[in-house]
């Protein structure tokens, strides 16, 4: 990969090497895994902030106060931590690949949970479900791209994508808002959420790394 120990500059070829066989912005962008990428965490976004934004108002809706509501967020973010500290670990053996898509396919699953829950046993149980997918999908995002990419310029990669769909996930929760305010029922908005999370799954899976612009050796 071209790294050297911490404190140890790397011989002038090495970093010459290394800068020659980044994947800058600009080329990584001519690749089709990039824009595949984009579009997977695009759609798993669009999709992700609706409960963030809409799940007190919709616990009130299933008879229980804003109180609760406010606790099954609580409950959403620890299944958030939890997702990010177990799952980082374990796709270090498993792959970033297998484990970014079976958290897209729980958050597609908890998605259809919240369209037909009822009591607050099963209603918490999809909340920490839904945030363990959730923090494990926003921690092994970066790791990905690096993945398929390198490290080298992961930075600016990386923060290219998360605005881009960041962007266009903020209409996620506003355009949900506007489906409960038409039809009264977020039954649609879940139903659409998770076949977001489906094509999310599918476009990850399909996403493979370039070809190596310059293959470095062991020091």
């Amino acid at each position: 990969m071209g790294l050297w120990p911490d404190g140890d500059d790397a011989p002038a070829s090495a970093s010459h090497a290394a800068a020659a066989g980044a994947w800058t912005l600009g080329h990584a962008m001519r690749t089709r895994a990039f824009w595949l990428i984009a579009a997977a965490f695009t759609a798993t976004g669009l999709a992700v902030f609706i409960p963030l934004v809409h799940l007190v108002p919709f616990a009130r809706d299933l008879g229980y106060d804003a109180r609760t509501g406010a606790w099954l967020v609580s409950a959403l973010g620890a299944g958030a931590v939890g997702g990010r500290l177990v799952m980082g670990a374990l796709s270090d053996r498993t792959g970033r690949r297998p484990a970014i898509v079976g958290a897209m396919a729980l958050q597609a699953g908890a998605f259809v949970a919240f369209a037909s829950v009822q009591g607050l046993g099963a209603l918490l149980a999809t909340a920490v479900a839904f945030g363990f997918s959730y923090g494990t999908i926003s921690a092994l995002f970066a790791a990905i791209v690096g993945d398929l990419f390198g490290p080298e310029q992961a930075g600016s990669l990386v923060g290219f994508l998360f605005a881009v769909a960041g962007t266009l996930a903020a209409w996620g929760p506003l355009v949900a808002g506007l489906v409960y305010d038409t039809t009264g029922s977020y039954g649609p908005v879940f139903h659409f959420a998770a076949a977001a999370n489906v094509l999310a799954a599918v476009l990850v899976s399909l996403a493979r790394g370039p070809a190596t612009r310059v293959k470095f050796k062991p020091r």
